[in-house]
Formats: structure tokens, C-alpha cells, sequence
């Protein structure tokens, strides 16, 4: 009975979030189409029955609920009465409260705000990254994405954490070095020249991997670095094809 009370106050929280973000909440994949019924919402739902499951258990587990938050009716029903419905909703709200972290996204969000995730995720509305994307850069550098390419490459080679293959990138007038350093193997150092329009020295560590994998898609012989200080967006686009932007956030 507490199981499916939760599953109701979930789905009917999922079905608000659904026709927020424009989608038809009546229509799902893995439930049938039956009138009245929210399917796109128990759909979704049942990515999060484990997390209710475990929390129903937990409250019997350290007896938040007990013989006498029930009562039982004429008919024979057992139902919750008021101090029981009192300490549900209570629990529920705590929960609502709780942070998870979003395994798509890999953020903490609260858990509350999962079916607005969700469904926003499954609109393609989220993330909405454009009021961080700067509109203006202090340093604009022209340089061959192949070169590029190839020296972050090398250079990843002895980066120190191999997960994200972390590596610096420090620019300074026309010249560009890129290093990393291994304790079991030394140094290495790419050095480049580049076209760029600021003297001032920046340096900035980020992810050899995630900027291999943005340059993959660009086939034009020069690319453009856009970037600011070392905590901002940086962004990669083609010299010729302005239509093609990559967006690379760096660590």
C-alpha cells in the first residue's frame, strides 16, 4: 500500500514535469495506451522504482511506521490514518530534499527535480548552455588542427591521471607549448607556433581526450581557439566554416 502511495505521488509529479516541457504524458512505450492512464509517466517512472522501493523498506526497517499509524475499516480495509499520513508525506518531502547524482549528466541534483530532468532530457531542451557560452574572448589563436591535433596526442601520452588524460596548454604571443608529465616516465612538451591576438601569458590545463574527440569532427585545415581566463568555455570552430562550432569546457 505505501509502495504504490509513493509510485502515485511520483508519477503524477512526472506527468506535471512531462506537460511542462510540451510532451504528451498519455502516451508511452513501455505502457500501453489505456484512457486515463499517464503511460510516458510510468514509463519514467520505472527508472526510479528502486530508489522508492528502498525507501519504503528503510521506514519499516527503522520502524518510522508502526501498528498504530494504521487503522483498520468496516469492510475490513487497512488504511493509514492521520498522524500515518502525517509521517509519510514528511518522509517523502525529506526524500524529495535528498541529492542523487544524475548518472547522464553527472551532477547532484536534488531528487525532487528528477522527473523535470527527465523530462526535459527527453524533450531535448537540457542542458541549455548558451547563457555561459561567452559572446567575447581575449585571445583568439589561429593555428593548423592537424598540428594541433597531433601534439595533444603525443602529449597525452604521459599525461599523469589516465582517466581524463589531464594536460596543460600554455600560449604566450606566437607560441603555443603543450606538456604533461608522468612520474614514471618524465616530461613531454609539444611546441607550436600559432596566429594569436593576445601577448599576454595563459595557461590552462584540460582534457586531452575531450578535445581530441571535439577536433575529430572539424575537417577544415586551420581552426580558431576562442578562450578567456582558464575557468571559461573554451570554444573551437573552423577558420572557413562558420556554420560549425564546437563547444570544449576545459578542467
Amino acid at each position: 500500500m505505501l509502495l504504490c502511495l509513493f509510485i502515485y505521488y511520483l508519477t503524477n509529479e512526472y506527468a506535471a514535469a512531462l506537460e511542462t516541457v510540451g510532451l504528451d504524458s498519455y502516451i508511452g512505450f513501455c505502457h500501453k495506451l489505456r484512457s486515463g492512464r499517464v503511460s510516458l509517466a510510468c514509463d519514467l517512472v520505472e527508472e526510479t522504482r528502486s530508489i522508492v522501493d528502498r525507501l519504503v523498506i528503510t521506514m519499516f526497517n527503522l520502524k518510522v511506521l508502526t501498528e498504530d499509524d494504521f487503522e483498520e475499516q468496516i469492510s475490513g480495509a487497512v488504511l493509514l490514518n492521520e498522524d500515518g499520513r502525517k509521517k509519510v508525506i514528511t518522509k517523502w518531502q525529506e526524500k524529495k530534499r535528498s541529492e542523487i547524482v544524475h548518472p547522464y549528466l553527472n551532477q547532484k541534483i536534488m531528487f525532487g527535480l528528477l522527473p523535470y530532468v527527465q523530462s526535459n532530457l527527453l524533450s531535448g531542451t537540457y542542458p541549455e548552455t548558451s547563457h555561459f557560452i561567452p559572446k567575447d574572448f581575449a585571445y583568439i589563436i589561429n593555428l593548423n588542427m592537424k598540428e594541433f591535433y597531433d601534439a595533444v596526442d603525443r602529449a597525452s601520452l604521459l599525461a599523469q591521471n589516465k582517466e581524463k588524460n589531464i594536460i596543460k596548454m600554455h600560449i604566450q604571443d606566437k607560441d603555443m607549448v603543450i606538456t604533461s608529465t608522468s612520474n614514471e616516465l618524465g616530461n613531454a612538451e609539444e611546441k607550436l607556433h600559432i596566429d594569436c591576438n593576445n601577448k599576454e601569458k595563459i595557461e590552462i590545463s584540460f582534457s586531452s581526450k575531450f578535445m581530441m574527440d571535439a577536433l575529430k569532427v572539424i575537417k577544415e585545415e586551420n581552426i580558431l581557439l576562442l578562450l578567456n581566463t582558464d575557468d571559461k568555455p573554451i570554444l573551437i570552430k573552423p577558420v572557413e566554416d562558420e556554420t560549425l562550432t564546437e563547444s570544449y569546457f576545459n578542467l
